[in-house]
This record gives C-alpha cells, structure tokens and sequence, in this order.
C-alpha cells in the first residue's frame, strides 16, 4: 500500500515512518478442478491387475466437467490436462467386462502458478479384461486297433500366462481300425477363476488305427 498520511486533528503531533506499508493481509487458495473420465479400457487377460496407457481405449478424462465458471478460467490461463502418464489398476486379474479400475497419473498442464489444484489424484473409470485365447492341439498318434479311441500323444498347450496352469488328453475320434482324427477330449485350466479367463480353442490331428493281424 502506497500514499499513506495522517489525519485528524492532532496529526501534526505524529510523524509518519513510511508512506508505504505490505504485509499479508489475505490468501487466494487454489482453485480446486474436478476430473471425470468417460468411456471404457480395454485389454487381454495377461495375469496383472494394470492398465496401461496404450490400453486406456476410448477413456476420455475431462476437466470441470460442468462447472462453466472454472472452464472458463481454465482456458484464460492455458490450463489442460496431460492424461499421458495414467495407469490403471484392477481390484483383480480376471476377464470381465465393466471392471472398476482406478486410474492415476493425470497432472494439470500450464499451471506453473498453482492456481488450480487437482480434487483428488484418483477417479474411477471402466476397463474389459478380455478372456486369452488358449490354443490345445491335439498330437499325431497311431496304434493299432485295440478296441477303445485312447491315445498316448500329448497335446500341446498354447497361449498361457505366466503362473496359470493346465493339463489336456487327447483321443481317436472312433475305436474302429482306419485312417481317424486325434481330438482333444478333455482339460483343466488352473488360474484361480475356474478357468474363465481363457476362451479354449481345439485343434485336430491326423492320425491312423491300423488293423489287428488275426492268425
């Protein structure tokens, strides 16, 4: 404050130091900015609870959603969203669709003065875990003809996740002597869902029962 004087009737009594004066007299508190986020996440099951930015699919983060006034000073001040660094985490690993996922790492751009503060450095969006693809390929196999479809090849087992598990057999289509299809008959999947994060695939295979010599 500048141009300070006295006043009143005995102020030729009084000799004034300085004509000016500062102090803090008041605070101007940060602006706090509400984030929401529209849209869903997408990814494959792969055994982790992230979601990363390249699976952020058509999640919009938007800034004051609704609130005219702070738009309007968002925009005076060149003031945006830099949603580059978001991640996401999952309560769980498994597939499903409209999974919660809280996401994190979204910072205000051009806010250098602090003027505006973030109401929370979290918010909750919607993500799918889509089920893996696993492959069982059944093995090539022949014997010969003993009455029952068993076979002895193994069938191999494709499209994983690190830490699950599963066990497959195969079998000949038919218990009769000729040229037959190795089929995958049964399997188990141990990833701690039942094996609902994993859509199956099966795939055949040539092979040959060939006729019993009698004598």
């Amino acid at each position: 404050v500048t141009g300070l004087a006295l006043g009143g009737d005995d102020a030729a009594n009084y000799e004034l130091a300085s004509t000016e004066a500062s102090g803090e007299v008041g605070t101007i508190t940060a602006r706090e900015v509400v984030i929401s986020v529209t849209g869903r996440g997408s990814k494959v099951y792969d055994g982790t609870t992230v979601l990363t930015y390249e699976q952020l699919g058509s999640l919009i983060f938007a800034l004051a959603e609704g609130d005219a006034e702070t738009l309007a000073l968002l925009a005076a001040d060149g003031v945006t969203l830099d949603a580059s660094g978001v991640t996401g985490a999952f309560a769980d690993r498994n597939a499903g669709t409209a999974k919660g996922v809280t996401l994190t790492g979204y910072v205000l751009a051009g806010n250098e003065l602090g003027n505006y503060v973030l109401s929370a450095d979290a918010v909750q969006g919607l993500a799918d875990i889509a089920k893996k693809t696993l492959t069982l390929t059944a093995a090539t196999d022949s014997k010969i003809y003993d009455g029952t479809t068993a076979s002895t090849g193994v069938v191999t087992i494709e499209g994983l996740v690190d830490g699950d598990s599963a066990t497959a057999t195969q079998r000949f289509d038919t218990k009769n002597a000729g040229i037959r299809q190795l089929v995958v008959e049964t399997w188990a999947i141990s990833d701690g869902n039942a094996g609902e994060n994993y859509e199956v695939v099966t795939v055949d295979a040539a092979g040959e029962i060939e006729k019993r010599v009698l004598t």
